[in-house]
């Protein structure tokens, strides 16, 4: 007595620290009694409709309900007698109801199908008496086979044993004759054996957990038969478990391998066990919860999986299954769920309860979470390490789990307990990265897949100078080049005066002149937040100073140019250099004009007049210059330049002359004389011409004058 005062403490401690979890959806089947509801059991057919039948205490009514039409409807079953015990359902392969429940008045086993019209009231309903042997039917788990043959295990508290019955032939008899159509046996009568039983089919073979209610024994048994069971001598039973007192309201259900996986009250821990058979024989029972399990009622999902209702003392309904790695239990919030009933459909539970805080019928589902969310660092842009945080959340709908993954498919992934962060490492390999979840309920209804992206950006970005850093003989234009293949850069900062760049120097925008010895030092940031190593280019700047401008008698000067075709020109050396009379003559490329001549340029000062020697050099010159361009396939152009004095002398004496170009038009007959620059057209024209005689003539005119003289080379395709 003392113990289980101590344990009855622990349970009102339990109950008041659990924390509840709200129902998904609560429905109300029927509440149009004081008392309804009572010995509730539930089958969900394939449409995924839930039939109900239960027991209504003031109208002392057995009932039927289903909410095939979007509502609940609901009819009478038996309301000739009363009152009613224990109830149970099975649908047979169309969907119809098959029902079997105690008759407490006439203290028998009853047994009700329905093909039609099933809650417009009991006189659709067939009904018969399928055991009167004494006070029997306590306790009843019905089960149809796959020919809709109806069979139930049930208590006689009569002769305290289990018993079952079967009828072979309801597609011709309907099972309507207790007499002629069933069969009643006793299964196990070893002590007060036979409460709570729970019945599983599966061909010809039956099973059957139930209770040891025997003195000093209280434990769990199973019964089972693989064919002809409707002969006790093909029964055999078995203790199960017999630590402390155990074994109270089982609940049984079979897997795809049809191995029973039974549910229970462990009355000594005040728990709910659990206990499975496999090739292996019978596992060690497990316990689901440290609290509840009463009033348990199992059934295996589409993996093999248990989930079980049960009920906590106090008056709170349970639910736990388990998820393919471990356990999860809940307190289902706002439900007094004394006597219950679970059902799965695609794997999601349906329980009918009775609420016996209103003492009305409820109807308890899931419903998927719904507002789900989920970020990545808080929302960021950007991730610079593999390694993030996850903000997640809910609907408190109650939400037990959640599954993580980068893949949508969610390959590879598991299901784990639902949490509002959790750390998670990015894949490797940069680029935009996508995290998937989503959530369940603690009946296994999923929420929508969401998902949030980051970019992954580990690597800083590369910078590089151009010109890089060296020896320079004249000031450098510096462009400095960044890039990033993720991300993006950002910006570029950088310092000239040898000092280390940080974010707060200047941010590079236009190419940078560097006319003095100077030493850059920059680096580039990315958007992602990383930031390159300081690099460091020195630029070593060495102006030559000029040379001074040289006299007309030392200018000498020898240089290559390219052309506008790319042919490379090198001055005669029979020219370059050579002397004449004491007088070098140099000739040199000058430069390439707007139009493409090639200059080459003369200077002399004549002291004295043209003299006849003098002539003779100047044709010497042409007729060199004449035969180098042949040879070199170039049109020749001459052109004068006076100095600024000899130029105003010219003017006033000839009014055609332009600052530009001394232009010489005389107009010897009819024929008027070009420009002097455009003498020759071509290599063909010699020195030994009028316009020749002309120029020497008219250069006698102005002795002691300092002039330029220059011929011009073009490349032509002819000689």
């Amino acid at each position: 007595m003392k113990k289980k005062y101590i344990f009855f403490l622990l349970a009102i401690i339990f109950l008041l620290t659990i924390k509840p979890v709200k129902a998904s959806t609560i429905e109300i089947v029927d509440d149009s009694s004081s008392d309804v509801g009572l010995y509730p059991s539930i089958a969900v057919d394939s449409n995924g409709y839930s039939h109900i039948v239960y027991y209504d205490t003031d109208n002392v009514v057995v009932k039927y309900a289903v909410n095939s039409s979007g509502s609940w409807l609901k009819g009478n079953i038996d309301d000739t007698g009363g009152p009613y015990g224990t109830t149970s359902i099975d649908l047979d392969s169309n969907g119809n109801p098959h029902v079997s429940y105690y008759d407490d008045t006439a203290d028998a086993l009853a047994y009700a199908y329905c093909t039609s019209n099933c809650t417009d009231g009991a006189g659709n309903w067939t009904k018969t008496i399928v055991d009167s042997s004494g006070d029997v039917g306590r306790d009843n788990s019905i089960k149809l086979d796959t020919n809709n043959n109806p069979s139930i295990s049930y208590y006689s508290a009569t002769d305290t044993s289990l018993r079952y019955a079967n009828c072979d032939d309801f597609s011709v008899s309907g099972c309507d004759d207790a007499v002629a159509d069933w069969t009643n046996i006793e299964v196990d009568n070893s002590g007060s054996v036979g409460q709570y039983t729970s019945l599983g089919l599966n061909g010809t073979a039956r099973h059957i957990s139930y209770y040891n209610a025997s003195a000093f024994t209280f434990d769990l048994k199973y019964a089972t038969c693989s064919d002809n069971c409707h002969l006790a001598v093909n029964w055999s039973d078995s203790t199960i478990d017999s630590d402390d007192q155990v074994g109270q309201y089982t609940s049984l259900d079979l897997d795809s391998s049809n191995y029973p996986h039974i549910s229970y009250y462990d009355t000594t821990n005040t728990c709910l066990n659990y206990i499975y058979q496999n090739a292996g024989g019978w596992q060690t029972p497990q316990a689901p919860s440290t609290a509840g399990g009463q009033y348990t009622s199992i059934k295996m999902d589409s993996n093999n999986h248990p989930h079980i209702s049960n009920y906590l003392y106090l008056n709170t309904l349970r639910y736990a299954y388990y998820n393919g790695s471990s356990w999860k239990a809940t307190s289902v919030l706002g439900i007094y769920g004394q006597y219950n009933s679970l059902d799965l459909y695609n794997d999601i539970p349906y329980v009918a309860v009775y609420d016996n805080n209103s003492d009305i019928l409820k109807f308890v589902y899931g419903s998927a979470p719904t507002s789900t969310s989920i970020s990545i660092d808080s929302g960021a842009t950007y991730a610079t390490s593999q390694s993030t945080t996850l903000t997640l959340s809910a609907t408190n709908n109650g939400q037990t789990e959640m599954m993580i993954s980068e893949d949508s498919g969610f390959s590879g992934a598991s299901w784990e307990s639902y949490s509002t962060s959790k750390s998670w490492t990015l894949s490797s390999g940069e680029g935009t990265k996508t995290v998937y979840t989503k959530f369940r309920d603690a009946y296994l209804q999923e929420s929508t897949t969401i998902s949030d992206d980051i970019i992954y950006d580990a690597t800083a970005p590369s910078t590089t100078a151009s010109p890089a850093g060296g020896d320079y003989t004249s000031a450098q234009t510096v462009t400095l080049s960044a890039s990033d293949a993720t991300s993006g850069v950002a910006a570029t900062y950088y310092t000239t005066d040898g000092s280390t760049p940080t974010t707060g120097s200047t941010v590079y925008s236009s190419p940078l002149t560097i006319s003095e010895t100077t030493t850059l030092k920059f680096f580039s940031t990315d958007n992602a937040g990383n930031s390159e190593s300081v690099n460091t280019e020195t630029y070593t700047i060495t102006i030559p100073t000029p040379a001074p401008e040289p006299t007309p008698e030392e200018e000498q000067e020898s240089q290559q140019e390219n052309l506008q075709d790319g042919k490379q020109i090198t001055v005669d050396p029979n020219i370059q250099g050579e002397t004449i009379k004491g007088q070098d003559l140099i000739i040199y490329f000058k430069k390439i004009t707007a139009d493409n001549w090639m200059q080459w340029n003369r200077h002399h000062r004549y002291p004295t007049k043209w003299t006849k020697k003098k002539k003779k050099t100047l044709k010497r010159f042409w007729k060199m210059t004449n035969d180098f361009a042949k040879s070199q396939k170039f049109k020749i152009r001459i052109a004068f330049r006076y100095n600024k004095n000899l130029f105003k002398k010219l003017k006033k004496k000839n009014k055609s002359i332009t600052k530009k170009d001394l232009v010489l038009k005389v107009k010897p007959g009819k024929k008027k004389w070009r420009t002097i620059k455009k003498l020759w057209k071509n290599a063909k024209v010699t020195h030994k011409t009028k316009k020749n005689r002309f120029i020497v003539k008219y250069f006698n005119k102005f002795p002691k004058a300092t002039y330029r003289f220059g011929i011009g080379l073009k490349k032509t395709s002819k000689p």
